[in-house]
């Protein structure tokens, strides 16, 4: 079990955020928020472990999206969604704090990322749950040509898409396109 496992890592490294992090996003998607929440209160913060791997954001963006995600579970939506805007702060284009605000807030997507310019994981996300018209907004909104692309992509508008992607300052957009119209779909 992970629990025993990391408590004792952190009884021996007391600041090592990134194992707690870890532990608890893993916690949380086999549906556990209490252990992880037991798991995030027994790391010390501000005591850094000198010489041990760090990982991205285990301090920032991905603590708070564990923390949204704990206030959730718990039924305190406005809590949840003051995490998420720290951590779309901490990091605009963090995939699943756009797609959480997807599936929790689509109202607050467009105010929310409408001025970041990469909101493809939130126009991803949209076309998943089946929400093409907030996709198409956030697409607009943002000025995100490769999401943009998406969004043609998945209404099968294959001219749009290639037009999109052309536009874009992704190399891999613009090779999408390519083979649109190398294929004589645009």
């Amino acid at each position: 079990d992970v629990v025993p496992f990391a408590l004792r890592i952190l009884a021996e490294y007391p600041g090592f955020m990134d194992i707690a992090v870890s532990a608890a996003e893993a916690l949380l998607n086999k549906g556990r928020p209490e252990d992880a929440e037991k798991v995030l209160k027994s790391v010390q913060t501000g005591k850094s472990p000198v010489g041990l791997p760090k990982s991205e954001g285990a301090d920032t963006y991905r603590l708070h999206l564990v923390h949204a995600r704990l206030a959730l579970a718990r039924g305190q939506a406005d809590l949840a969604y003051q995490h998420v805007i720290q951590a779309l702060d901490h990091k605009p284009d963090y995939a699943p704090a756009q797609s959480l605000l997807i599936d929790h807030w689509p109202e607050r997507a467009v105010e929310v990322l409408g001025g970041m310019s990469s909101v493809r994981p939130a126009v991803l996300r949209c076309l998943v749950v089946g929400n093409k018209d907030l996709a198409l907004k956030l697409a607009i909104a943002s000025k995100d040509q490769g999401a943009a692309g998406e969004v043609h992509l998945a209404a099968r508008n294959y001219e749009e898409a290639a037009e999109c992607w052309r536009s874009s300052l992704d190399e891999w957009d613009r090779i999408r396109a390519d083979v649109l119209t190398n294929c004589g779909l645009a």
